[in-house]
C-alpha cells in the first residue's frame, strides 16, 4: 500500500472460495536478474517507495527502501478428488494376439511429449502427499503417459538430471 494505511499480512490472504486449496507455502520470488533487478534474496531497491513503480533494480548507495515479492500457488480442487467413485479418464486399446487372446492396454489421457534436446524427468504432486513422486523419465522425441493411478495429481513438474560431485539431483526446466 503506497499510503501506508492498509497493512496486509501474508497469512491474511484467503482463497476466493472453497473450490481452491494452497499447493505450497509462501516463498520469496527470486526470479529477478541477480545484480540487475534484484539481489540473491529477491530484494529490489529504490530511493523512495514512489519510484518502485518505475522499474526494479539492484542496490545503489542512495537507496533507503527495499521490497520483495512473495508468491504462493493455489490450485483448483476438483469436487470428486477424494471420492473412491470418481471417474478416472483413460484411453484403452484392444487387440488380439496370435493365439486369439484379447490384449487391452490402458493409459491415462495425459501424455507428455519431450520436444526438447535433453532427457527429462516428470514429477507429480498431490496436496495430500508429503512430497513429489517421480512418474518417469523420457528421452527427446519420446512420449510419457502419466499412469492411471496418478490421474488425480494436482501439479506436474518437469526437471532435468544434473550431477554435482557424483550426486544426482534434479533441476526444474523453464517452460
Amino acid at each position: 500500500d503506497m499510503t501506508f494505511v492498509l497493512r496486509k499480512e501474508r497469512e491474511d490472504i484467503i482463497l476466493p472460495d472453497n473450490n481452491w486449496i494452497w499447493a505450497n507455502d509462501w516463498v520469496v520470488d527470486v526470479n529477478g536478474i541477480h545484480g540487475k533487478t534484484t539481489d540473491s534474496d529477491g530484494w529490489e531497491y529504490a530511493t523512495d517507495f514512489e519510484t518502485f513503480n518505475s522499474s526494479s533494480r539492484f542496490y545503489q548507495r542512495s537507496d533507503s527502501c527495499r521490497r520483495r515479492r512473495w508468491t504462493r500457488t493455489r490450485i483448483f480442487l476438483p469436487s470428486m478428488l477424494e471420492s473412491m467413485e470418481r471417474p478416472l479418464p483413460f484411453v484403452w486399446h484392444s487387440s488380439r494376439n496370435e493365439n486369439g487372446n484379447y490384449l487391452v492396454t490402458i493409459k491415462s489421457k495425459l501424455t507428455i511429449h519431450n520436444s526438447t534436446n535433453m532427457k527429462l524427468s516428470v514429477f507429480a504432486f498431490h496436496f495430500s502427499w508429503d512430497e513429489d513422486k517421480i512418474v518417469g523419465s523420457f528421452l527427446p522425441g519420446e512420449k510419457l503417459h502419466i499412469p492411471v493411478s496418478m490421474t488425480p495429481v494436482s501439479c506436474i513438474r518437469l526437471a532435468k538430471k544434473r550431477y554435482i560431485s557424483d550426486k544426482m539431483t534434479f533441476r526444474d526446466c523453464p517452460i
